[in-house]
């Protein structure tokens, strides 16, 4: 009888040891997509901040400059073809239309936004 009981014992640990795994690995993986889902939206912000200065600077004309906090390096460059300007980052790409043509550079931290004679500079 008394080994009946610990058997017993010892399965309903294992089972509570079981549904423990399953439950931490269902955690770990939600918040590895929680994670994702904010650096994504995180950059879609920084894209959007970017470009609403260059498309600012761009049409305020000559010697307008907008100042960007910018918390991830990202890479920015100008599609010809379309018109627009494209934000690369980790692994994902914003892309805008945008009227004045923008330098190809890389960035990260506060950058400023200029337009000299029609062309925009994005520099820290």
């Amino acid at each position: 009888m008394k080994g009946q009981v610990s058997l017993e014992m010892l399965i309903v640990f294992a089972v509570f040891l079981v549904v423990i795994a399953f439950s931490l690995s269902s955690l770990s993986t939600m918040m590895k997509r929680n994670v994702e889902t904010y650096n994504k939206m995180e950059f879609k912000m920084v894209g959007g901040d970017i470009a609403n200065a260059a498309e600012n600077a761009c049409i305020l004309g000559h010697g307008n400059v907008r100042k960007v906090k910018i918390p991830v390096e990202v890479d920015i460059s100008y599609d010809y073809s379309n018109n627009e300007i494209v934000i690369e980052g980790e692994n994902d790409i914003f892309a805008r239309y945008i009227p004045c043509e923008i330098e190809k550079t890389r960035i990260e931290g506060t950058v400023y936004v200029k337009n000299i004679q029609g062309k925009i500079y994005i520099e820290n």
